[in-house]
């Protein structure tokens, strides 16, 4: 989702969100793949087990993905160190 309009939504199946590129399923809020609204609520319109759910629903505060903002800001300049060595 590179447009920015509005609140991203997460799409959940049996318990589990669809998980970011297209990788399967994830428990975590977190890692799940973010769409737009009007996408997300077409997907479960289609898909009787699918429900669209707005991330504010599901993170309730965004402190609470700074931890893993900084883990993946450390990966990543992990990884950009190993390639300029």
């Amino acid at each position: 989702m590179s447009e920015n309009l509005g609140m991203p939504y997460l799409l959940k199946k049996s318990g589990f969100y669809y998980a970011h590129n297209s990788s399967g399923y994830t428990q975590r809020a977190e890692l799940a793949e973010i769409y737009t609204k009007s996408y997300a609520e077409k997907h479960a319109d289609n898909h009787e087990e699918v429900t669209a759910v707005p991330v504010s629903d599901a993170i309730k505060s965004a402190d609470h993905i700074n931890g893993y903002i900084e883990r993946l800001e450390e990966m990543r300049n992990a990884l950009n160190r190993m390639a300029n060595q």
